[in-house]
């Protein structure tokens, strides 16, 4: 294939990857649509908003905690749980002061400077308009929208960068084609695609680890001090956006100990020798030079990393990636990847084993900690494209192996397209919503398991209907529906942990709540829907199921 040619390719791979990752780009952000669910009109909505301070919204999680409840924030906040935060946190900024500390410390801050840029970036082309004024987002919802969408183009950028360094490692290793066939494949992996979507740190700390593995493979080959440079700046780079992501470093001294394997004796002192010092002395200044607050605000930093930690749970955690991964990248690409880890573990290249590393140790690591999220097991997903492509290899004959590769391909798209269908779709909260206001009286009780958030159930007017809240555990809610019979009640799906949604759909048929109206939008391939039975909470974003429930005649206050 001449080089002409694999650029040309390597382009256009890239502009799928960048098309799958926007079609729906503005999914579940604020907008006059659902406005119209929260107020009955403009007077409503400023007498909502009259109490609402700068000062008590900082406070809001303290002082003013019960008048600043969430729900007041739902018009502003889109349908993922996390991203307001995003925007909240950069609000914590004070640029003018050079005080750069957003306060939120779960992840690094690297992502923040990048969406902080493509906000400055946005306002010079007059796509967003910066104010302080939170009312002004309450009138003008489309205007906050285009905040979200900005943050989210940036993870449909490095998405997409991510896929052109699946190139060079594949390329690296098995040559043009296989390296333009594994950048196709992670172009086209769902769970890219998906979280390509979202105002989230995983997607830019994903590409990070692979720009740094890059190098860590081409240690192999070399010894250049550029490469530890490089590998370990990256690594640091990688942990700024996600604390995990510095792992990756890792990936060097084992390279280093790859090059000889003298034993395990030579596998200890890798760790130790002056080039990978000088790695890691790197990784480490990348690290505190974009995420300064591990050291000026410690504390503060330490606190947000305590309540993130989980526990010791690996045969789960085994279970739980184990069906991410199939859920991620679709049963074909995900068997052409293990044929592929199989032919790697038995072929024993240096670079085919530094790849089984990073997979192998990181899907360890994330099936131990007791922390369930899809997402996170991203890290390891473009190493799985590259190893769908060595996977090829276990068909002999020609005919069988193009076409494994087309069927792969083919199916792989059409579940990134079934999922990018389901973001360009009316999302199920807002439709619930609308059936409700269209169908429920005004005035009517309506019961649910905890102050409304937009996340969970869908947009309700508070004003228009009587909210009872009955709380989140079982004998709390069936005492509270049983003192407050509301007439009507409604479940989401992203409230309950698997199995959680149906157990308490049987709590209010025992009350005598009928289901009145059920609605889902799950992806679907061919008409035949997938990933719909308790799917897990990375999908729950997208399609949850709602349920509204009436209770019998007679028997509602």
């Amino acid at each position: 294939m001449r080089m002409k040619n694999e650029k040309v390719l390597i382009v256009l791979i890239l502009i799928l990857s960048f098309t799958l990752n926007t079609l729906g780009i503005n999914w579940g952000v604020p907008s006059a649509e659902r406005n119209r669910l929260y107020f009955t009109g403009e007077k409503e909505m400023r007498e909502s908003m009259a109490e609402v301070t700068r000062d008590k919204v900082e406070r809001s999680r303290t002082q003013y905690r019960e008048e600043m409840s969430g729900s007041r924030f739902n018009p502003v906040r889109t349908y993922h749980p996390d991203e307001s935060q995003f925007l909240a946190s950069l609000s914590n900024m004070n640029i003018k002061k050079l005080d750069l500390n957003p306060h939120y410390f779960y992840y690094g801050t690297l992502y923040f400077w990048f969406f902080g840029i493509a906000l400055a970036l946005a306002y010079a082309l007059g796509f967003v308009k910066l104010t302080t004024d939170l009312a002004f987002f309450y009138s003008h919802p489309e205007e906050l929208a285009r905040f979200y969408i900005a943050g989210r183009a940036v993870s449909a950028v490095f998405a997409a960068l991510t896929v052109l360094m699946v190139y060079l490692v594949a390329k690296k290793r098995y040559g043009v084609f296989k390296g333009l066939m594994a950048a196709l494949a992670a172009a086209l992996v769902p769970l890219s695609v998906i979280n390509a979507h979202y105002v989230a740190v995983d997607v830019t700390e994903v590409f990070f680890i692979i720009f740094s593995f890059y190098f860590s493979l081409k240690l192999l080959d070399s010894d250049e001090n550029r490469l530890y440079v490089l590998a370990g700046a990256l690594a640091g780079l990688a942990g700024s956006a996600k604390y995990p992501g510095l792992l990756v470093i890792a990936a060097v001294p084992v390279a280093v100990f790859l090059k000889s394997r003298r034993g395990l004796r030579d596998l200890l002192a890798c760790w130790f020798r002056k080039k990978v010092l000088l790695s890691y002395l790197c990784g480490a200044a990348a690290f505190l030079i974009t995420f300064p607050f591990i050291v000026t605000s410690h504390g503060e930093v330490m606190g947000f990393v305590r309540n993130v930690t989980g526990a010791w749970h690996p045969v789960s955690g085994t279970i739980f990636y184990s069906k991410a991964l199939y859920n991620g990248l679709g049963l074909p690409l995900l068997l052409l990847s293990l044929a592929g880890l199989f032919l790697a573990l038995r072929g024993k290249e240096k670079g085919d084993l530094l790849i089984l590393f990073w997979v192998i140790f990181s899907f360890m690591l994330f099936a131990s900690t007791g922390l369930i999220y899809d997402r996170y097991i991203l890290a390891i997903v473009p190493f799985m494209a590259v190893l769908a492509v060595k996977g090829l290899e276990a068909f002999k004959n020609a005919s069988l192996r193009n076409a494994a590769l087309i069927f792969t391909l083919m199916l792989t798209f059409l579940y990134s397209f079934a999922y990018d269908r389901v973001f360009m779709s009316r999302n199920t909260r807002t439709a619930a919503g609308e059936w409700i206001a269209a169908n429920i009286p005004a005035g009517s009780s309506i019961g649910l398991r905890r102050d409304p958030w937009q996340y969970e159930i869908p947009p309700l007017n508070r004003k228009k209907y009587v909210l009872c809240i009955t709380g989140k555990q079982a004998a709390e809610m069936a005492g509270a529906v049983d003192a407050q019979r509301p007439g009507y009640f409604i479940l989401g799906e992203a409230e309950f942990p698997p199995g959680g949604f149906q157990a308490c759909t049987d709590l209010l048929s025992g009350k005598g709540y009928g289901l009145l109206r059920e609605f889902g939008n799950p992806p679907r391939v061919f008409g035949i829907p997938f990933n719909h039975k308790d799917p897990s909470d990375n999908y729950r974003y997208m399609y949850p199921k709602i349920r509204v429930f009436k209770r019998a005649s007679g028997q509602a206050r």
